[in-house]
Formats: structure tokens, C-alpha cells, sequence
């Protein structure tokens, strides 16, 4: 499973909702990367994201589905961001801050969404804050139309960098407003202009002044200024730029950062990534493949936008054919690394059960677990939904130390405890119930066993109405096993 599928941040959720801690109590760092930043409206409620794409049961989420937030950086450098995942999914997203002061970061969702309704998220970084999105079981089409439309779109927000030759990704988008009459769901896609065209799809769930996100699909073929209409919309303009100069680079041979999952029999998607360190001496365009080893080969291109130190993530859509150790070495005199692919036995069935307020419970619907073992922070969650219902119940650890059997007990996150702890989330309705940042010691998450594809534990302890209370719901002879 994913490092970045974990709900060890759910800590930060703690930290969002007690009014008493300031951005301070959690630190200026940032987990994952080497700049320092802090989300705008950190430590509550995130100011709101752009939403864009369509997000209802059993739909994949792609890149379509994007959220945008505005951070305030105060040291340049690397950033990665994972939210906690929640309802089957999380968003992610990576990349540099070349410059201090106001940033907007992208996020993309990953998973497929297993319920209806609004599910919680809190990116795993410091100063970080808590947001919802809102999944729906259907929608009729909805009736919109666009600001400017049918001549020049009225402030379009272009997002990327657009140069001939260069692929787009999910940072190439187009903002458009609207004005929704009828609430529902939407695909819109552009006329196809110099080899790339935009398109996007999502869901209004209200009426009124809203905003839509055009993905750029494909790459320009030649430098220009070029027009899109998405069909009965507004136009407008995208400046193409003259292809770059190669880049030059040499790999620095630091080890890589590894993330995802490495299954034999299991494609590939870009949430298994090969995070590579290199040094750049001369900005421009790069392309890099590694060997091919097992089925599989990893590449990535992009544009260098300066020199110094920098990284390239490889990723791959192909299907390893067997389990094993498997050695691959990037283009251009490149540092070899190693990818262990995963194989087991059948999982057993998974279980997540306890007794909230002396009322057995059963969440053993939809589960889901994760187990890190690969880097520091060591991280492994368990998550599912009420059988039945759409309660959700989740129990995210994190250790200095890599999980064992031997691990022992995790005690609640609180400010003197940040190295080996537990972090539970309780979810009926809209309201949450959390292990408290105030009361120490009174949640307690036991691992009784880890083999190669699972782990089991047992838990009890008082979870708190928006992690503060006063209102209060005792949690005991909880048991989970989970595959991951």
C-alpha cells in the first residue's frame, strides 16, 4: 500500500480543532521535503481550496481531480504533501517552491470513493490545516454557463508552463468561471489546438458563481498563442514558448525516496514513484528511462526551471511479473536502486470491531490498511466504514522505529509525545470524535502480530467530540486485522 495512503496526520486534525494551540505548537518544518511553508488557514479550517473534478461512489479518481491551496512559504526548497486518507481515497502532490511568500500547491486525488457523503482530510505536514470534500452516489447533469461566454472567458486563471515539445501534466490548467442554475455533474472538454486540448469533469453541489478546472491534455507542437472553447463557452488563449534547451544534470547518488506499492501482478500508477536527487547545471528540457527489469520500466521528463539541486521522479504504468529484488539504473549515467516487489498467500478476511459506549460496533466494511516499514517516520493505519452505514473508524500509528510484533502499545498523540503514537478518528455523521491532544495517555493502540501481508492489534481508550469535548465516547475490546 501507500506510505502516502496513511492517516498518521490525523494528529494535525487533533491540532486543527483545539483553539488553545497556535501555528508554533506544531513547528515551522515540514515532513517531506526542504522548504518550510504554512497552509492559509492553518491551524482550523484550510481557506478554501479550488475543487475541481468529479467525485462520486466508485468512480476512480484521476488527475481531474485536483484541489488547490494557497500556502505562505517561508524558506525555499522541496515540498511533499500527503493528505490522510479517508472514504477510500487521499490527494498528493509534489514539487519546489523556487521563491518565498504566497504559493498556490496542487493536490491530486488518488483511490476510488467507497461512500457517500462529506469525509475529512489534513495534509501530513506542519502548519497544516483541515478541509472536506463532499462525494456524492449519482448526480443528474448540471446546467451552467460561463462567465464572458460566448466571447472571451472573464478572467480565466492559467495554470503551467507551456512550451512546445514539453508534455503537459496535472499542473497545466485553465480556471473558468460559471454560473450554475441547475446543481449536478459536468464533463467539459476544449477544441484540440496545436496537439493539446483541455478537459475536465466534477460535480456542483450548490447553485451560483462556482469555478471549473480544465486539465491540459497532450503536448504543443509549436510556439504560438492558440484558442480553446469548451463546447456552448467562453474562449481562451494559451502562449506556447519556443522548446527549451536541453538540460545538464548529474545524479548526486543520494538514496532515492521510494513510495507506493510494488506488487507482482499489480500495474503500476503514478503513486509508485522513485524520487531521484540530482544536480543541475544548466536548466532546460530532460527526458530519463531506466532499464527495463521484470516487466517493468521506469521514466519521467520535464523542465528544469533553474540549476542547483533538484530531484526527478520516475514512475511507470507497467505490470510486474513476479515477486523478487530487481535492479534499475536511470539514463545518463544514472545511480542504481533496488525495487522489492511484494507477493503473498490469500489475505484473511479483514476485521475492525470494538464497543463504543458498551455497544459493539462493527466497521469491518470497506477496509483498508497501510504499513510503511521503509523510511522514518514509520507509519501504518486501519480504516473502515460501519457495516451497514457510513461511520467511519480509523486508528493511525507512527513510530521512530520500524513496526515489529514486538512493538507494544502507542499512547494518543500529544505535544511531548510525537515520536510512537496513535492517532483515532470516529466519524457518525458529520460530526468527529478524536483522540485528544490534551488528555494524555487515554487511548492506547497495541500491535499483536505482523506477518508479511497483516496485522493485527487491539485498542480502546476516549476519543472526544471535536477532539476537545467536553462530550466524551468510551472506546473498548477493540480488535482489528487488516491486510495491507
Amino acid at each position: 500500500m501507500f506510505k502516502n495512503f496513511t492517516l498518521i496526520a490525523l494528529t494535525f486534525f487533533v491540532i486543527a480543532f483545539t483553539s488553545s494551540c497556535t501555528k508554533d505548537s506544531i513547528g515551522t518544518s515540514n515532513a517531506g521535503g526542504t522548504s518550510s511553508y504554512s497552509f492559509d488557514g492553518s491551524p482550523g479550517t484550510c481557506a478554501t481550496p479550488a475543487v475541481a473534478g468529479f467525485y462520486s461512489v466508485g468512480t476512480p479518481l484521476n488527475a481531474s481531480n485536483t484541489l488547490t491551496f494557497s500556502v505562505n512559504v517561508t524558506v525555499k526548497g522541496t515540498y511533499s504533501i500527503t493528505t490522510t486518507a479517508s472514504n477510500g481515497v487521499f490527494f498528493s502532490g509534489s514539487g519546489t517552491f523556487s521563491t518565498t511568500g504566497p504559493q498556490m500547491v496542487v493536490l491530486t486525488g488518488s483511490g476510488i470513493p467507497k461512500k457517500a457523503g462529506i469525509f475529512p482530510f489534513v495534509p501530513v505536514t506542519g502548519n497544516t490545516c483541515n478541509f472536506t470534500v463532499s462525494f456524492l452516489s449519482g448526480a443528474p447533469s448540471a446546467v451552467f454557463t460561463y462567465a464572458g461566454a460566448p466571447a472571451t472567458c472573464t478572467a480565466p486563471v492559467i495554470s503551467g508552463a507551456y512550451a512546445a515539445g514539453v508534455a503537459m501534466g496535472s499542473s497545466n490548467y485553465v480556471d473558468l468561471a460559471v454560473n450554475v442554475t441547475t446543481p449536478g455533474a459536468y464533463t467539459v472538454s476544449t477544441n484540440s489546438a496545436d496537439g493539446i486540448s483541455f478537459s475536465g469533469s466534477g460535480a456542483f453541489s450548490a447553485t451560483g458563481a462556482q469555478v471549473i478546472r480544465l486539465i491540459g491534455n497532450g503536448t504543443p507542437s509549436a510556439a504560438g498563442s492558440f484558442a480553446f472553447t469548451p463546447a456552448g463557452g467562453c474562449s481562451f488563449s494559451i502562449t506556447v514558448a519556443p522548446p527549451p534547451p536541453p538540460a545538464s544534470f548529474t545524479y548526486t547518488c543520494a538514496t532515492p525516496t521510494i513510495s507506493g506499492t510494488f506488487a507482482a501482478g499489480t500495474a503500476l500508477t503514478s503513486a509508485s514513484t522513485i524520487t531521484v536527487p540530482v544536480n543541475v547545471s544548466v536548466a532546460g528540457l530532460y527526458s530519463v528511462t531506466t532499464n527495463s527489469a521484470n516487466g517493468v520500466t521506469f521514466s519521467a521528463s520535464g523542465v528544469f526551471s533553474g540549476t542547483g539541486a533538484q530531484t526527478i521522479t520516475l514512475t511507470s504504468t507497467n505490470t510486474p511479473t513476479a515477486a523478487g529484488l530487481f535492479n534499475y539504473t536511470p539514463s545518463g549515467a544514472g545511480c542504481s536502486f533496488d525495487i522489492t516487489y511484494t507477493s503473498g498467500p490469500p489475505p484473511p478476511a479483514d476485521f475492525l470491531r470494538c464497543k463504543i459506549n458498551g455497544v459493539l460496533t462493527d466497521f469491518s466494511d470497506g477496509m483498508t490498511g497501510t504499513l510503511d516499514n521503509s523510511s522514518s517516520p514509520y507509519m501504518f493505519d486501519v480504516g473502515g466504514f460501519l457495516v451497514g452505514g457510513s461511520d467511519a473508524f480509523t486508528i493511525s500509528l507512527q513510530d521512530n522505529s520500524p513496526f515489529t510484533s514486538t512493538s507494544g502499545s502507542f499512547k494518543n498523540f500529544t505535544l511531548s509525545n510525537q515520536n510512537k503514537f496513535c492517532t483515532i478518528s470516529y466519524t457518525p455523521g458529520s460530526t468527529f470524535w478524536l483522540s485528544s491532544l490534551l488528555n494524555a495517555n487515554t487511548f492506547t493502540v497495541t500491535i499483536t502480530g505482523i506477518t508479511a501481508t497483516t496485522v493485527t492489534g487491539d485498542f480502546s481508550g476516549t476519543v472526544y467530540e471535536n477532539s476537545t469535548g467536553p462530550a466524551t465516547k468510551n472506546i473498548s475490546e477493540g480488535k482489528f486485522s487488516v491486510t495491507y
